[in-house]
């Protein structure tokens, strides 16, 4: 793992609660003792990239985007990779009138982030962790914020 995210999330430099009031729980990629044949083998392919990648996650508006791009601008990282974004600038979405919200084509969503994501060095920021396979992150951020506090904050949008 790079220096930089140890130094982020292992020494607890970033206060993250402090700052966004939001917690913070860091989920790791299992060892290798806990992972099938399979999963050593797609491993493999992802250790191959030279910096690690991240996934900031969490409901909407607890703060996925200002962490993503707080630790892109003070660590000299790639802009953030915002899918809700891309979805909207690519218009990889249906609208879906019943829910009001867009249903995404998760296929072109993951053909467009594989290569990218293959050479490492990443910070995607999505609302669910479920989309992308587990090879492509080396540290999963799941953000959670107190619902009082969090609807607030949606009220605003």
């Amino acid at each position: 793992m790079c220096e930089w995210v140890d130094r982020v999330v292992r020494q607890g430099r970033l206060k993250v609660r402090h700052i966004f009031e939001t917690s913070l729980r860091v989920i790791t990629t299992p060892s290798s003792e806990q992972m099938t044949k399979e999963e050593k083998q797609r491993s493999t392919i992802a250790m191959k990239r030279t910096h690690p990648n991240i996934l900031i996650t969490g409901t909407p508006g607890t703060g996925k985007s200002a962490l993503s791009d707080y630790l892109s601008q003070h660590y000299y990282l790639p802009p953030p990779l915002d899918i809700s974004q891309i979805v909207k600038q690519k218009q990889w979405g249906e609208y879906n009138q019943h829910w009001n919200t867009i249903e995404i084509d998760e296929e072109k969503v993951l053909d467009y982030l594989e290569d990218i994501l293959a050479k490492g060095n990443q910070i995607v920021n999505y609302h669910a962790n479920e989309l992308f396979p587990q090879r492509w992150f080396d540290l999963v951020i799941v953000l959670t914020t107190n619902n009082t506090i969090l609807y607030d904050r949606l009220k605003k949008r």
